[in-house]
């Protein structure tokens, strides 16, 4: 039998759903048998639409969203670890099997800031984000607008991401950690702190 635990969320998972789409009808297309934590946010703006195609598992603070048009396409068996946010104003397609860390961000566009006097004022510039099947993307990622990663990649964690990643990649994006030392000084009958980075 299903521990309580279980039953539980099921239960609030599907009461979630139902309000959802009594919320936003026809703009949010999904089987009512999910595995949404009660804390994902789901928000459909104008005429855009979230389209989720299958099982899914969503963990705490998830955001799902999209707006000025855009459309999230979600396939089955994908997994949201805490704190992600995927925010579609163009498209978004995540396909079977993809698993995503902790705070990971997706965004398939841009503040056009160029183009007004006021930032709050700004158009966004959207290019299509996919993310293939089986893809592994660690914690706090961020994968920008234009992007394509094909199939059985892996992300590292902290890369940021744009353009094309072939199938079968792993990506690690390499940062020099440097180490220093503080060390006390005596002066002038006081003691100051002095720093050196070592080589």
């Amino acid at each position: 039998m299903p521990s309580m635990y279980k039953l539980v969320r099921g239960f609030q998972s599907l009461l979630h759903i139902i309000l959802l789409k009594i919320k936003f009808g026809n703009k949010f297309t999904v089987s009512l048998k999910q595995d949404i934590s009660r804390s994902t946010c789901i928000e459909v703006r104008e005429n855009s639409k979230i389209i989720i195609d299958g099982l899914i598992h969503t963990k705490k603070n998830v955001e799902l969203k999209s707006f000025n048009g855009g459309v999230l396409k979600i396939a089955p068996r994908c997994t949201f670890n805490n704190n992600c946010m995927i925010a579609s104003g163009k498209s978004i397609t995540i396909e079977t099997g993809t698993i995503f860390g902790p705070n990971v961000v997706v965004v398939d566009h841009d503040h056009d800031f160029r183009t007004v006097n006021n930032i709050l004022e700004a158009k966004y510039i959207c290019k299509d984000i996919y993310i293939g099947k089986n893809v592994w993307i660690g914690a706090n990622v961020v994968i920008l607008k234009g992007t394509t990663i094909g199939d059985n990649s892996v992300i590292g964690a902290g890369c940021i991401i744009s353009g094309n990643i072939e199938e079968n990649s792993v990506i690690i994006q390499k940062k020099e950690l440097k180490i220093g030392k503080i060390k006390k000084e005596k002066q002038n009958d006081s003691i100051i702190n002095s720093y050196s980075v070592l080589e």
